[in-house]
């Protein structure tokens, strides 16, 4: 046997180094779409973690304003003249609140009037910013006094 029959042809060496760097670059390639992945689904966790935490917040506090009524100034308060009109919508009714100053949230006092079923006349009434939303239900709710 001499020293040449021990050397492997070129080519085969160099099928091998092909197929050797080839595996190693398509193992780093998966190791990276793993990583890649795995950062995917973090951020989606993450996005949902808070998300979860504004809207659980956000709830809170407006259910909070809902049972508790907050008024828009403390006692005395500045009197508003209020109308009412005939067909009026209750958003709309919390809408004009809202723009009058006697209320900080309409929804508060949409969600306020359908969960203790105020129904809202015609009218105009003498409100004050001082007044709960549950206090301006009530007197709106009672004939007004022509």
């Amino acid at each position: 046997m001499t020293a040449s029959e021990n050397i492997p042809d070129e080519p085969a060496r160099d099928r091998y180094e092909e197929r050797k760097e080839r595996e190693e670059q398509e193992a780093a390639r998966a190791i990276l779409t793993h990583g890649l992945h795995v950062l995917f689904k973090a951020a989606v966790a993450a996005v949902f973690v808070m998300a979860l935490f504004y809207g659980v917040r956000w709830a809170y506090r407006f259910g909070y304003s809902v049972f508790t009524t907050p008024t828009v100034d403390a006692p005395p308060g500045r009197n508003v003249e209020f109308t009412v009109l005939e067909g009026q919508s209750v958003r709309s009714v919390g809408e004009e609140l809202v723009q009058s100053g006697l209320t900080a949230s309409s929804a508060v006092f949409t969600v306020q009037a359908r969960i203790y079923g105020y129904e809202i006349l015609p009218g105009t009434y003498t409100l004050n910013t001082s007044q709960t939303i549950y206090e301006m239900l009530r007197i709106m709710s009672a004939k007004p006094a022509e």
